[in-house]
């Protein structure tokens, strides 16, 4: 695809690796029609992500536990649903306290991050946000 530099795909097993391969090899069977709604869905979706985190895990593990992904997660599922809801309620009450972006030292250890996102601060927001 000539608008794809890079294809990033968490794979954990053999037959994931194998459906991916098979899905590559037959996305030329996709008319300008797909591709032209396929390429709205991503605006569409980019518009109500906060933060570009792709949840590879790159970050991870955080030395104060710090679960980065979920908590990026629960971030842009505010902006996805404009609402902080359930959101509030899992991050208040559902996941532990260690793993809450509150508990963030700021040490730097999950950098750098691949999607070149400042996870320090952003963890900041998450907290400020839902807090």
């Amino acid at each position: 695809m000539d608008d794809v530099d890079v294809v990033l795909s968490g794979m954990g097993s053999v037959s994931e690796i194998r459906e991916n391969v098979e899905i590559a090899l037959n996305s030329q069977k996709l008319t300008e029609d797909d591709h032209e709604i396929l390429r709205e869905v991503k605006r569409a979706y980019r518009m109500r992500k906060s933060i570009p985190c792709s949840e590879c895990g790159y970050c991870m593990p955080c030395p104060e536990g710090v679960d980065i992904p979920r908590n990026f997660r629960l971030l842009n599922d505010v902006y996805r649903f404009m609402s902080t809801g359930g959101v509030e309620t899992e991050y208040r009450k559902i996941m532990d306290a260690r793993e809450r972006a509150s508990n963030c030292s700021g040490c730097g250890s999950c950098m750098p991050c691949p999607q070149m996102i400042d996870i320090p601060s952003e963890l900041r927001r998450v907290h400020e946000k839902l807090g």
